[in-house]
């Protein structure tokens, strides 16, 4: 019997070298990752992130470096980062894919801050700046953000959890029971508050 070698079509061996490279360049990169969520509480700020790996996504990292700023990034993030000030306190990192956290405290109250994290493997070789994180300070139960609690924030995030609505520019605002959670649980906390004398809006 002849054996017949396969031929890939070039369409084929360009997906496979595209793949192959895309490998390579994961496993042999730096630490790469970014912020995903900030939740505020008066003067401070809990970060979280996953952890990148020492190469790519295998094995750990071995040091973070957090930094914080009032200005704005603009398009340089090196010389932004470059100027900003320097975190301290940072966690060691966990595990690749781990859910690491940290929290800032000390900010001013009614300012923005934009937020960037950094990691570098055992080599001393560092990530990229990662996303440059802003958010504001934000009232709790001001769904809809215009500095003020009432039935109109009732109804936005009615119309967010049930009607497909726009998200609230602050998620963290609108858990007003404080469960970790944005739900119907939130809107009955809101409309006792407002028109039954309950609590007030404890969001974290």
């Amino acid at each position: 019997m002849t054996r017949r070698s396969i031929k890939f079509p070039k369409i084929t061996r360009l997906i496979y070298t595209i793949i192959f490279s895309t490998f390579l360049l994961t496993l042999f990169s730096g630490p790469s990752f970014s912020l995903t969520t900030v939740m505020m509480e008066g003067t401070s700020i809990k970060l979280h992130w996953t952890a990148p790996g020492d190469d790519g996504p295998i094995g750990r990292a071995s040091l973070y470096e957090i930094r914080c700023s009032t200005k704005n990034c603009g398009l340089d993030t090196l010389s932004w980062w470059n100027k900003a000030v320097v975190c301290p306190g940072v966690p060691t990192p966990g595990p690749s894919g781990y859910a690491d956290s940290f929290t800032i405290i000390g900010l001013e109250p009614d300012s923005t801050y934009y937020i960037a994290i950094r990691a570098a493997d055992d080599a001393g070789n560092w990530s990229e700046v990662s996303n440059i994180y802003s958010n504001a300070y934000f009232i709790c139960a001001d769904a809809n953000s215009d500095n003020n609690i009432n039935l109109m924030d009732v109804i936005f995030l009615l119309i967010f959890l049930y009607r497909h609505g726009p998200a609230p520019d602050q998620l963290a605002s609108c858990d007003i029971n404080s469960d970790n959670s944005i739900n119907l649980m939130d809107v009955t906390y809101l409309m006792n508050y407002l028109y039954k004398g309950g609590p007030p809006p404890i969001c974290n």
